[in-house]
């Protein structure tokens, strides 16, 4: 979890509470303090709140954790490798995000957008690729950490070479018998 700082503390060791549970985090910039969220008892919303004493906490500032997400179908699964092909995955457990991502392959990453449905899905842009060929394809609900994987299939886009015949009726193509 990032948190955005304020004040003229020049402590690089912060405490973060989630809840009742205590996290050690680390200064990342002058103005960003990261905590690792502690596992949890359960599901739901707790206050999390930052400290450089571990005694006088910040505001308070709501957290939720939920379920790991699973995914199991993507449509279409495959796309140019020009990018922008629209995709649509469903799973189970896709609510509550904060900071919906997907990633196709290590490095291309988009927002993506939860739709409540029925059913539930997400939505985002495949990415760009490097040339043809199966990426793994995972989305994460907070940015950080991803699902599963399925393949998404990379193809070079198609061309037309020649066109025969290149003229016709206005009426369009009818086929009599």
């Amino acid at each position: 979890v990032r948190f955005e700082s304020q004040g003229s503390s020049s402590d690089s060791t912060f405490y973060c509470r989630f809840g009742a549970m205590l996290s050690v985090g680390v200064r990342t910039s002058n103005s960003q303090v990261a905590c690792p969220s502690p596992a949890s008892e359960g599901l739901g919303i707790v206050t999390v709140s930052i400290s450089t004493n571990a005694q006088q906490f910040s505001n308070q500032n709501d957290f939720e954790y939920f379920l790991h997400p699973v995914i199991s179908t993507v449509s279409p699964a495959s796309g140019p490798i020009a990018a922008d092909t629209l995709v649509d995955i469903r799973g189970a457990r896709l609510q509550s995000g904060s900071a919906y991502v997907c990633r196709f392959g290590l490095n291309g990453r988009t927002e993506a957008t939860y739709d409540a449905g029925p059913p539930s899905r997400i939505l985002c842009f495949s990415t760009p690729a490097p040339v043809s060929g199966s990426q793994d394809l995972q989305v994460s609900l907070n940015a950080q950490q991803f699902t599963n994987s399925l393949a998404f299939n990379y193809f070079d886009p198609p061309a037309v070479l020649s066109l025969s015949p290149s003229t016709g009726p206005i009426e369009g193509c009818v086929n009599r018998i």
